[in-house]
């Protein structure tokens, strides 16, 4: 056995996010089995992210190794995950159209997109 095989102790899958929070801006949230139960299951941990977020998404389950250094996932796992749809993405509580009209939510969006272009370094990706 490889001293790399050692220190892999298992494989872990997790299920991830893409939220879009004033806090903290987009980011990939990533959940596996164990903290999920522990939270009370799948809704509760969209009604969590819900409550801190503008907008999130989810994208999928991606498989990464439980090590002895913590758990670890490859950046070609995140690559492979496919773009969100338009349709796919939720209103966070967070969002001030949340709640609202479909009217105030578009809104809010191209208020949001356009200020987000003016930021150097926004990813154009993270479509709403």
């Amino acid at each position: 056995m490889c001293p790399s095989e050692e220190s892999t102790l298992s494989q872990v899958e997790a299920i991830v996010y893409l939220v879009i929070s004033p806090n903290s801006g987009p980011e990939y949230r990533l959940f596996t089995e164990e903290e999920i139960l522990a939270v009370g299951g799948v809704h509760a941990v969209e009604r969590k992210l819900e409550s801190d977020s503008y907008w999130l998404v989810r994208l999928g389950v991606i498989k990464g190794k439980l090590e002895r250094n913590g758990l670890t996932f490859d950046n070609a796992a995140f690559a492979r995950l496919p773009e969100p749809s338009q349709k796919a993405w939720k209103t966070g509580r967070l969002n001030p159209a949340f709640g609202k009209s479909e009217v105030e939510k578009v809104a809010f969006k191209t208020a949001f997109d356009a200020i987000e272009r003016m930021i150097p370094g926004s990813d154009p990706r993270l479509e709403r």
